[in-house]
């Protein structure tokens, strides 16, 4: 409700050039990973500093789903 409310950027990153939908894949929550799909204006294809895009964590962490 809150990210709703406010005016969040979900595509900012950290500091390692992770942003939320990151974090949701590498942890596998796939709920929040298909409601951030469902915002438009979502980033899928952003690399963290390492390179690595967010379909490679949720793979290397064996979350089929997400």
């Amino acid at each position: 409700m809150i990210l709703e409310l406010s005016d969040i950027d979900l595509n900012t990153a950290d500091e390692d050039g992770q942003t939320p939908l990151f974090w949701c894949a590498h942890q596998g929550d796939e709920g929040v990973v298909n409601w951030l799909l469902e915002i438009v204006n979502i980033n899928t294809n952003t690399a963290d500093k390492d390179g690595q895009r967010q379909l490679f964590w949720a793979a290397h962490n064996g979350h089929e789903e997400s």
